[in-house]
């Protein structure tokens, strides 16, 4: 199980040496447990992320299972996340051939109907039942990320994938995070101003 990284060389770099500037550097893991019960992973070294990662699955609309191993390191790490943001593989692959730009408006047009308070707090309250009163800030955590990521971020990271993918996707994943962001900041106001249980005492 490789943990992987993405490294960018300083500017400028010898190109007798590498063949592009970024760099994939690779640490392969010993997985001691292929699937790590609730109390194997409360012990773990990072046991915080495993709460953010169910806040983070359910925001961004996965469809795969949850699925986690542990290295002897002492650390959990997330594996298999290919069917995320309402969009599959499969999705992914025919983008331009069998998908079409309207499908993906489409697409796009039914986020509006996703995370509305009902079930954004369904989801959330759930989440707090399961892993204890004590976890509600950290569950909460990914919401308070979001807002911290801007546009011009986004605008790049949809810029590099639209090398890859036709634009069509780009302003799929542009529309779901826009969305996404207004929908978590009115969720998080409403809360703090309203103290709402159990998120606030």
């Amino acid at each position: 199980m490789p943990d992987v990284k993405l490294f960018r060389l300083a500017d400028p770099f010898d190109e007798t040496i590498f063949k592009s500037e970024y760099v994939v550097g690779v640490e392969y893991l010993n997985i001691v447990d292929i699937e790590p019960n609730k109390e194997t992973i409360g012990k773990s070294k990072n046991a915080d992320d495993y709460y953010k990662f169910n806040t983070l699955y359910k925001l961004f609309l996965e469809q795969d299972s949850l699925e986690l191993v542990l290295s002897d390191n002492g650390y959990i790490y997330r594996i298999d996340t290919s069917a995320s943001f309402l969009l599959d593989e499969n999705a992914l692959l025919t983008a331009g051939f069998e998908k079409t730009p309207d499908e993906y408006r489409f697409l796009a047009a039914g986020l509006s109907s996703k995370w509305n308070w009902d079930d954004m707090d369904k989801e959330l309250k759930a989440l707090v039942e399961v892993f204890g009163k004590d976890k509600v800030e950290v569950l909460l955590a990914p919401l308070y990320e979001i807002q911290k990521i801007h546009k011009p971020y986004i605008s790049k990271f949809i810029e590099t994938l639209c090398y890859f993918y036709p634009d069509c996707v780009g302003e799929y994943y542009n529309f779901f995070f826009a969305t996404l962001k207004k929908r978590v900041k009115s969720f998080l106001s409403a809360i703090e101003r309203y103290h709402v249980a159990p998120y606030f005492k």
